[in-house]
C-alpha cells in the first residue's frame, strides 16, 4: 500500500514515514501542495496525510485538486485523504469535508493515534462503535433507512417520531445521546424548534444536531444554521456523504467529551508530579548536597583519623549515589512528560565523538583503550535530538568504562546497514569487560532493576540508567538490543533510520 505523506515540517514527514513504515507501507513524501499534486499525477496512491497549513497552494485547495485529477482517472474512486492539523475547529472540519477530507488528526499525535485511523479507515463498519445517535423522524420509512445505514457502522440508534419525546428523553439522560438526527417536517414542533429547544432550554450547546431538509425547504438552511444546528443534508442523500458528514461531527464532539475528561485527569496527573518533581529537586536534594558537601570539608581536616575518614567517605558515596538517583528519576519525569523532542538532521558521527571525548579521559585513567570505527566511511545523518542523544552515548560509554577490567578494550563500530529497502544506523558500544549473566539481561532496560551492580572498581548504578537509554531510542523510532556473557563481554546495539 502506498502512502504519500504531505507537510512542509521535517519532522511531521519524518515521524509519519517511520510510523507507517514500522506498518509496511511504503511511503513518499511531499513537502508542499503543490508537489504532493505532480506525486499524485505521477503515482497510484492508496492514501494521503495532508497538512493544511501550508504556503503556496495549502491542505484544503491541494486535496479539492487531487479530488479533480482523481475523477478524471476513475470517477468510482475515493482514495482516504487524512487531514494533519495543528488547530482542530468544527469550522475547519466542515471545510476539509467540503475540499474531499476523509478524516482529521490533530498534532502532536503518537503512533496509536495513526493506528486507530487507519483501522477505521479499513474495517469502516466499526466507525460508530458504541456511539449513541437519536433520530427524531414522523416518516417511518425515512426513520428506517437512516437508522439502518447507522447500525451498519455500529452506532446504538434511537427513534422517536415526536420532537416534545425527543426533548423529554434528553431532559433525562443526557449523557446517553451523543448526535441527534432531526427531519425539519415534525407534527406539534418542526426541526428548527426542536434544535433551538436542545440547545437553548437544555443547554447542550455542543451536541452535534444534523437538519434533515426535503429539496423544496432549502430556502430554510440559513435559518437551520441561526437555531444553532451543527450540518444540514438535503434529501434524497448520498450514503457515503451522510456518513462522512456524520463522522465529521461526531469525531468533534467525541473527541471534545474526552478532552474534558483528559483534561481533568490531566490537572490531577501534573499536581502529583509537581509535588513529586518539588520533594526531589528541593527538599532531597538539598540536604543532600549539604551532606555530600560537609563530608568533603571533614576530609580535609587534619584533626580525623584516618580510620574515622573512611566511614566520612562512606557518607559522601551514598550521598553521591542518591543523588545520582533523584537526578535519574527528574529525567525520567522529564522524557516522559514531554511526547515529543525537538528533532533536526543531525551527523551521528559527530554526536558520538562528542560523548566519546570525556569517557576517553576516564578510560584512560583505567588504562582502558576506547577506539571509534567507522565502517560507513561516510556521513550519516539521522533525525533525532542531538542532546537526547548525547546522553544515550555518555551512558552506554560509561557503563562500558564501569564494567570492564584494567587494560580492557572498548569498542564503537558505525556502520550502515538496509532493511527492507530502507537505510539505517547501526551502532555498536562492545566491551570485553564482565559481562552479564542470561538471568539479568531480560531485566536490564527495566526501571529500577536488581541488575545494577558494582563496577570493577567498586563503581555504583542506579538501575534507572538504561531504563532512560530506551525511552530516548523508542522516541527516535529505533531499537536497542544487548547480547553479553560472563567474563566475555557485553554489546549493546542501536538501530536508528536515516534520513537524507
Amino acid at each position: 500500500m502506498k502512502v504519500l505523506v504531505v507537510d512542509d515540517s521535517t519532522t511531521i514527514r519524518f515521524t509519519l514515514k517511520a510510523i507507517l513504515s514500522g506498518m509496511d507501507y511504503e511511503v513518499l513524501e511531499a513537502a508542499s501542495g503543490e508537489e504532493s499534486i505532480e506525486l499524485f499525477k505521477k503515482n497510484s496512491i492508496d492514501l494521503i496525510t495532508m497538512d493544511i497549513e501550508m504556503d503556496g497552494i495549502d491542505g484544503y485547495e491541494a486535496c479539492s485538486i487531487i479530488r479533480q485529477l482523481e475523477h478524471e482517472r476513475d470517477s468510482k474512486s475515493f482514495i482516504p485523504i487524512i487531514f494533519v492539523t495543528n488547530v482542530d475547529t468544527l469550522e475547519g472540519r466542515v471545510k476539509g469535508f467540503e475540499s474531499g477530507a476523509t478524516s482529521f488528526i490533530t498534532k502532536p499525535f503518537n503512533k496509536q493515534d495513526i493506528v486507530n485511523i487507519l483501522e477505521m479507515i479499513k474495517n469502516p463498519k466499526n466507525i460508530f462503535a458504541g456511539v449513541n445517535i437519536l433520530i427524531v423522524d414522523d416518516n417511518v420509512q425515512s426513520s428506517n433507512l437512516v437508522s439502518s445505514i447507522i447500525k451498519e457502522h455500529g452506532a446504538n440508534v434511537l427513534t422517536t417520531s415526536d420532537g416534545n419525546n425527543a426533548i423529554d428523553f434528553i431532559r433525562l439522560y443526557p449523557d446517553k445521546v451523543d448526535l441527534i438526527i432531526t427531519n425539519y417536517s415534525l407534527p406539534k414542533m418542526n426541526g428548527n424548534e426542536v434544535c433551538a429547544k436542545i440547545k437553548n432550554q437544555l443547554g447542550l450547546k455542543k451536541i452535534p444536531i444534523i437538519m434533515m431538509l426535503k429539496k423544496e425547504e432549502q430556502d430554510k438552511i440559513l435559518d437551520v444554521f441561526k437555531v444553532g444546528c451543527s450540518d444540514y443534508i438535503t434529501k434524497p442523500f448520498i450514503k457515503e456523504e451522510f456518513i462522512a458528514r456524520l463522522n465529521t461531527h461526531l469525531e468533534y464532539f467525541i473527541l471534545n467529551k474526552a478532552l474534558e475528561h483528559k483534561i481533568v485527569e490531566l490537572k490531577r496527573l501534573n499536581k502529583l508530579k509537581d509535588d513529586f518533581l518539588a520533594v526531589c529537586s528541593h527538599d532531597l536534594k538539598s540536604p543532600l548536597t549539604g551532606i555530600i558537601g560537609f563530608s568533603n570539608i571533614l576530609l580535609k581536616k587534619d584533626y580525623i583519623q584516618e580510620h574515622d575518614k573512611e566511614f566520612i567517605k562512606l557518607i559522601g558515596t551514598a550521598g553521591e549515589f542518591l543523588k545520582s538517583v533523584i537526578n535519574n528519576l527528574l529525567d525520567i519525569a522529564k522524557i516522559q512528560f514531554e511526547q515529543t523532542l525537538e528533532f533536526s538532521s543531525i551527523n551521528i558521527i559527530n554526536t558520538i565523538e562528542d560523548a566519546a571525548k570525556p569517557m576517553t579521559i576516564i578510560a584512560n585513567s583505567k588504562q582502558i583503550n576506547l577506539s571509534i570505527i567507522n565502517r560507513a566511511n561516510t556521513q550519516l545523518n539521522v533525525m533525532g535530538n542531538n542532546n537526547a542523544l548525547l546522553r544515550v552515548f555518555n551512558n552506554l560509554l560509561s557503563n562500558a568504562i564501569k564494567f570492564t577490567q584494567k587494560d580492557g578494550v572498548i569498542e564503537v563500530v558505525i556502520d550502515k546497514i538496509n532493511d527492507n529497502s530502507k537505510d539505517f544506523v547501526a551502532i555498536s558500544v562492545k566491551d570485553n569487560g564482565i559481562g552479564i549473566s542470561k538471568e539479568k539481561l531480560n531485566h536490564l532496560f527495566d526501571k529500577f532493576s536488581k541488575t545494577s551492580r558494582p563496577g570493577t572498581e567498586g563503581e555504583t548504578g542506579t538501575g534507572l540508567g538504561l531504563s532512560i537509554v530506551r525511552e530516548i531510542i523508542e522516541k527516535h523510532f529505533g531499537k536497542i538490543e544487548v547480547t553479553s556473557e560472563i567474563n566475555n563481554g557485553s554489546n549493546f546495539k542501536i538501530t536508528l533510520p536515516m534520513t537524507s
